[in-house]
């Protein structure tokens, strides 16, 4: 019999504060037109109901969207004007894509949104979340900065700590300024505002990582070089570093972002190409019923760090969406290369001209 998420209450922040679990909001800014998945993001959100998302949007609010996404309208103007006065900073001719970059100032930006709540972070659209309760318990939220990536700040979800000294931690870049406002990118919430956190000798990147693309085809060795080269360390007084900002964070590799040239958790190049969501759960075709803590999507829709061994983005100029909003919940959601397809129809074999294997629903375990 199908189930419903519990609880599904519009709580309000002094509500969150009141929760016995520690309070999370997670901050999205996004303008321009929903993707077409959307409505499974949503559905993803709707199964984490303990879990807040604040999203700042020039888009049109989903009518039945879940009481605990609270939508804040505004025009990428206001935004940038918004955020210009409170960072007193000039934000000029950027285009929406720098907001990956400034959201890094989110909990300084939208402090009086954020208060009352234990931890923000900001996050992506292109996930699915699976059951973020079941791997961020009491445990992991006694640290003060966690990451879904062990070698840098997970753009796609990371959370901090309410509290000054994190909602300020941007800062500790001192040429801040300077990033934001060019309107060139330079994944500065990845790439620079991990050293804020991180000593090199935490980092699982470097010299061990160039060591294993030697010999795998998928992978562009000059790129490669150059990736180290780039993100090994940060440049000579870049950081001012407070070592209290770096002594008690969960930097851990969940696995998320499949299709890369980097290893699986079990050590091999084989990724998961077939995901699952049902009721709040994200599984895939390769490890059972082993549970994940969500699936970032970003390769299906984009070539960014895609292996070559896949060519172009299995998504690239086709539609995604093949199922209707109202039968996401009841039915789940199947991700694989063709799209977003029901769970419960039993499809023909498909053997995509991308993988050397068949893959069908039965083999989820």
């Amino acid at each position: 019999m199908f189930d419903t998420p519990h609880s599904l209450v519009n709580k309000t922040v002094s509500q969150a504060a009141d929760d016995p679990l520690k309070s999370i909001v997670i901050i999205i800014d996004y303008f321009g037109a929903w993707p077409e998945w959307f409505p499974v993001f949503l559905a993803s959100c709707r199964w984490n109901p303990t879990i807040h998302w604040h999203m700042h949007t020039d888009c049109p609010i989903p009518a039945d969207h879940p009481p605990n996404v609270e939508f804040f309208p505004m025009s990428f103007d206001e935004y940038t004007r918004h955020v210009g006065a409170i960072l007193h900073l000039s934000l000029d001719g950027i285009d929406p894509y720098k907001i990956c970059e400034i959201r890094t100032a989110c909990g300084l930006v939208f402090e009086d949104e954020i208060r009352g709540f234990d931890y923000f972070g900001y996050g992506d659209l292109d996930v699915v979340y699976g059951d973020i309760r079941r791997f961020y318990g009491d445990d992991v939220l006694s640290h003060d900065v966690i990451s879904t990536h062990e070698w840098c700040t997970s753009g796609h979800l990371l959370l901090m700590k309410n509290t000054p000294a994190l909602r300020r931690a941007f800062e500790r870049v001192r040429c801040w300024r300077d990033f934001f406002a060019s309107k060139m990118r330079y994944r500065f919430d990845e790439d620079i505002f991990r050293w804020v956190f991180r000593r090199p000798d935490q980092l699982g990147i470097g010299t061990p990582l160039l060591a294993e693309f030697h010999g795998e085809p998928d992978v562009d060795l000059a790129k490669a070089r150059a990736y180290v080269a780039a993100r090994g360390k940060p440049l000579p007084g870049e950081i001012d570093i407070d070592p209290s900002l770096q002594a008690n964070n969960y930097f851990k590799e969940q696995f998320s972002t499949p299709l890369t040239p980097f290893r699986w958790h079990d050590g091999s190049r084989r990724h998961p190409e077939v995901w699952f969501w049902r009721e709040g759960r994200v599984t895939n075709a390769l490890d059972g019923e082993r549970e994940f803590l969500y699936l970032h999507f970003m390769n299906y829709v984009k070539p960014k760090a895609l292996s070559r061994r896949y060519g172009d983005a299995p998504w690239s100029g086709s539609p995604i969406l093949h199922i209707e909003a109202k039968d996401i919940d009841r039915c789940g959601v199947r991700i694989d290369f063709q799209g977003m397809h029901p769970l419960h129809v039993r499809q023909y074999e498909v053997v995509d001209k991308r993988s050397d294997h068949p893959v069908t629903d039965t083999d989820r375990g």
